[in-house]
């Protein structure tokens, strides 16, 4: 007779129970993710549509072109807006840029309004790229790596409004 064998081996089933069922958490985790992303991805792209809705709201109350970029460079409070201008550029490397000036005036102080862009500029991480104190006005000049900002003060004589000039040159994207 043959003699039987009352080894048993050990089982080697949940060992592979467990592998399968770490493996579906780490798929159910990934899906997770995956719908947390999703979601997101659209809430940010509705703030970002809100935002530029907001913008072109607010640029067609003040009276500039509704893509005028009112998020870098808002129209200060009591600017009468005179007349503007939507053009063309290119950068100094040969890259196409888009192109706003913006004349207006306002009854207020000179230096509240050159402070307001001044302190906005250098708070937004625009570097001064000149800086010129006339008697006659100031004349600044803002930059970052997509954008420059050009400003212009204008005294007027006693009875006239102040002259505010506004010209950006953003890269085009």
């Amino acid at each position: 007779m043959a003699k039987e064998d009352t080894k048993q081996e050990p089982a080697k089933q949940p060992v592979k129970s467990v592998a399968v069922t770490i493996f579906g958490l780490v798929i159910a985790l990934l899906a997770v993710a995956a719908v947390w992303l999703l979601i997101d991805h659209y809430q940010g792209q509705k703030v970002v549509r809100q935002a530029a809705l907001d913008r072109q709201a607010a640029n067609k109350a003040a009276g500039v072109p509704l893509d005028f970029p009112s998020n870098i460079v808002p129209i200060y409070e009591g600017l009468t807006i005179l007349s503007t201008e939507r053009g063309s550029a290119e950068s100094t490397d040969g890259e196409p840029m888009d192109k706003w000036v913006v004349n207006s005036e306002i009854d207020a102080e000179k230096e509240p309004v050159k402070d307001f862009y001044t302190d906005l500029l250098l708070d937004k991480g625009f570097s001064q790229q000149h800086y010129i104190g006339l008697p006659t006005g100031y004349g600044m000049k803002y930059a970052n790596e997509e954008c420059t900002v050009d400003l212009v003060v204008e005294f007027r004589p006693p009875g006239e409004l102040l002259k505010v000039d506004i010209t950006v040159h953003r890269l085009r994207n």
